[in-house]
């Protein structure tokens, strides 16, 4: 069964992903869908801003090295049981990751 995410990036939540890691997400841009797989979600320990209850969190993706190499875009991100998610803010990043995801280009998602 499908889950439902919220419509509104601001009510996604770390739990929302963690289920999934592992799992391949499409990102949707001008040169058609790139494949992702989502290797780690990564949650700080309290709200940046007072009278919110929103925990920032990271999505950490690795998809094929080469692509949008120095970008940071505004793109749609789907995922088949998670469903639509409009308008991420989404870039490469230069960071390391553990090897067991392979080699490629590790992709950030930041929700403050």
């Amino acid at each position: 069964m499908a889950t439902v995410l919220p419509t509104s990036l601001f009510e996604l939540r770390a739990h929302h992903f963690r289920p999934v890691i592992g799992e391949t997400f499409y990102l949707e841009g001008p040169k058609g869908a790139l494949v992702l797989r989502l290797v780690d979600v990564h949650e700080g320990k309290e709200p940046l801003f007072s009278g919110t209850t929103r925990v920032p969190f990271t999505l950490d993706f690795m998809g094929p090295p080469g692509v949008y190499n120095d970008a940071h875009l505004m793109l749609n991100l789907r995922h088949p049981k998670l469903g639509l998610i409009e308008g991420v803010g989404v870039g490469p990043n230069l960071g390391t990751l553990d090897t067991r995801w392979g080699a490629g280009q590790l992709w950030t998602v930041v929700f403050n």
